[in-house]
């Protein structure tokens, strides 16, 4: 059970029950249901962004020919992404001569999995 609304439900729905089931009964289940809960609301988190462009990308273009642009712009830019997941980031965008990529969050969060 991961659903917000689903565990609010379970835990009125055990409350109701505290005069049949006791107290201990309760809190034990409460306890459980109210872990869940907090493990699928929304928390802050440290993360790092880093965004790399590459200055004078340009200038560059008009001095080399596209296959020696792409070349160089595809190393660099592999190289860049074998970096950040080497250091556990993920790239979350690419743009021309530029990547976008985040350190220091859960990355597995996002495919439903903790």
């Amino acid at each position: 059970m991961t659903d917000p609304h689903a565990i609010d439900t379970a835990i009125a729905a055990l409350e109701a029950q505290r005069a049949l089931l006791g107290d201990a009964a309760v809190d034990a289940g409460l306890a459980v249901l109210r872990e869940k809960l907090g493990a699928t609301t929304q928390q802050l988190r440290h993360v790092t962004v880093l965004f790399l462009d590459v200055v004078g990308s340009t200038e560059l273009s008009h001095r080399l020919d596209p296959e020696d642009m792409h070349a160089v712009l595809d190393g660099l830019l592999t190289r860049a992404t074998a970096t950040v997941q080497a250091f556990q980031g993920k790239v979350l965008q690419y743009a021309g001569d530029s990547l976008l990529a985040v350190f220091g969050r859960l990355l597995r969060a996002e495919h439903g999995e903790q």
